[in-house]
């Protein structure tokens, strides 16, 4: 008797194991905002945030220090700050020191929605980093997608970007 248990068992969690092909999906609790993240066990989340007024979502992957992140909030009046100003104040933040650069600022378009994208190179203790945002503001919401990886996966980063990244958007629902 004891056999069989153990045979069910063992089936019942090959069966998830094989039908998730070892992926897991995250989606918010308490936010209204739309979103699902499913992603496999290379990346590690941290603790999303996730309330009435934002969703902070964010993968690691601690073998070459690549990241992924969705935050997704509430926009403000483009009265108040435009998109010229929103975006100037990324590109403060992250050129804050002089060895960082921004090496692409163009548009994008990803799952029907023209984002604004930018790219930077970025110097870190651990070495160089791609890092990019994606952000879509209608003065509902702000969707930010930023993503970072070592600068070394790929030679043309404002053409391509690496295999595991692309996973992560393609399997993403917003």
């Amino acid at each position: 008797m004891k056999s069989i248990i153990l045979i069910i068992l063992t089936l019942n969690l090959c069966l998830v194991s094989c039908n998730k092909n070892n992926h897991t999906t995250w989606k918010p609790k308490y936010s209204d905002f739309d979103l699902e993240l499913v992603f496999n066990d290379k990346w590690e989340l941290s603790k999303p945030i996730d309330n009435d007024d934002m969703v902070l979502v964010m993968l690691s992957d601690s073998t070459d220090y690549s990241s992924f992140s969705v935050k997704i909030e509430p926009d403000f009046s483009k009265d108040l700050i435009s998109d010229k100003d929103y975006f100037e104040g990324i590109k403060i933040h992250f050129l804050d020191l002089p060895e960082n650069q921004l090496i692409k600022e163009d548009y994008t378009n990803f799952q029907g929605i023209e984002y604004k994208r930018l790219i930077f190179l970025m110097k870190r203790d651990f070495g160089e980093m791609t890092h990019t945002i994606y952000t879509y503001r209608n003065e509902k919401k702000v969707i930010n997608i930023n993503f970072s990886y070592p600068k070394n996966l790929i030679a043309k980063p404002t053409e391509k970007i690496p295999l595991k990244i692309e996973e992560l958007l393609n399997r993403m629902k917003i």
